[in-house]
């Protein structure tokens, strides 16, 4: 396993932190959400997952580079900042009902595997 620069002592840490930033995405975002997959692929999931609990749409915006995609589930027309502003809100929204931990404990009571995309 290659050291972890976050965490020297235990390379693990980081790695079920990064699972479980990719399982929360997997229940926040709707596959056609581009916002967020674009966020994801750039700035990894553990990332993506701070700025979409704590960012303004100009901290989103600028980790983006300026850049956010046209929303087919939410085309809308406007600037930028606009469609940041609206994904911001989609995830917050869907953030609230989001448990980990609940969607981990069912699956291990139902002895149910949970695939973590990417």
């Amino acid at each position: 396993m290659t050291e972890n620069p976050e965490n020297p002592e235990n390379p693990e840490i980081t790695h079920e932190t990064e699972r479980r930033a990719r399982l929360t995405w997997s229940l926040l975002a709707e596959p056609s959400d581009a916002v967020a997959l674009m966020a994801r692929e750039r700035l990894g999931s553990r990332a993506a997952l701070e700025l979409a609990r704590e960012a303004t749409p100009t901290e989103l915006l600028a980790a983006l580079d300026g850049q956010v995609p046209a929303e087919a589930a939410d085309p809308g027309t406007g600037t930028p900042d606009a469609s940041a502003s609206r994904a911001l809100q989609r995830w917050r929204s869907r953030l609230a009902a989001v448990d980990v931990e609940a969607v981990l404990e069912d699956a291990y009571r139902r002895r149910i595997r949970v695939l973590i995309p990417g």
